[in-house]
């Protein structure tokens, strides 16, 4: 969102609405969790296999991590990076890129 505000896409103080709105239900509906050694040995390792960028390998990481603890329930990756999709995808998750689905 700050890129797109940056680009002119929307404006200042529409961002300041959707960021608090964000956060107000990031806090309230999601489990925030820690990264831990084996997060990041997860995420060097797809660095290095689907040749992410940090964030993006951390991010996803994290998603399969999370996805293998709840494999009975329904989980998909959003995100609306196309690479970082594909490399979710080939990692056997289900994906909604939200700009394009």
């Amino acid at each position: 969102m700050n890129r797109k505000k940056n680009e002119g896409k929307i404006q200042p103080d529409l961002f300041v609405d959707v960021l608090i709105e964000f956060y107000q239900e990031v806090l309230d509906k999601f489990t925030v969790i820690s990264l831990d050694d084996s997060l990041l040995s997860r995420s060097i390792e797809l660095i290095l296999n689907r040749n992410l960028r940090t964030l993006g390998s951390l991010q996803l990481s994290v998603a399969l991590s999370v996805f293998d603890l709840i494999s009975e329930m329904k989980f998909i990756f959003v995100c609306a990076d196309n690479k970082l999709i594909e490399a979710a995808k080939q990692e056997g998750l289900e994906t909604l890129n939200p700009e394009l689905d």
